[in-house]
């Protein structure tokens, strides 16, 4: 009969849009001028390579973009499968958020989901029908390049947190 919200169960919507709006009002957005640094945890060889590997995951998502763009019709889905690791990815990317203080850990743990689901809704949107002969129409190319363009949008966001 409510509408429900996580495990939480709300007699009205006006319940449930309030509850909403206060929790959106707790999370703060840290900018990357004011993110805190463990620097030493930062020069480390360890968080060095996976700040490398998710550079490397950008310039690929790039290359990636470029060929899309050059073929519309491009098969995307073996190319996202070889060069994202999902689990090596998220693993580059939790060591990353490491290296912050608790605030900024916050939009970082934002940051480092916006990827994940960027590169699952990229893949999503790439697929070809089954039996559909492989071309994209200009609606499907678009959704494509939507999504490239917010992936690139959030490597470089984290990206910026590094600089």
């Amino acid at each position: 009969r409510g509408v429900y919200f996580a495990t939480v169960c709300y007699e009205n919507k006006d319940d449930l849009l309030l509850q909403q709006t206060r929790l959106k009002e707790k999370i703060e957005t840290t900018l990357p001028k004011d993110a805190e640094k463990d620097d030493e945890l930062l020069a480390s060889s360890q968080v060095q390579r996976g700040l490398k590997n998710v550079v490397n995951y950008r310039v690929s998502a790039r290359n990636l973009y470029s060929k899309f763009s050059s073929d519309p019709n491009v098969n995307l889905i073996p190319s996202i499968r070889s060069d994202f690791d999902f689990s090596k990815l998220r693993d580059d990317l939790n060591l990353l958020t490491s290296v912050f203080d608790e605030q900024t850990q916050l939009t970082t743990d934002r940051l480092t989901r916006a990827i994940l689901y960027d590169l699952t809704e990229l893949e999503n949107a790439s697929r070809f029908k089954n039996n559909e002969e492989p071309v994209r129409t200009e609606k499907k190319v678009q959704n494509v390049a939507k999504w490239f363009v917010k992936l690139d949008g959030d490597f470089a966001t984290l990206l910026s947190y590094f600089a």
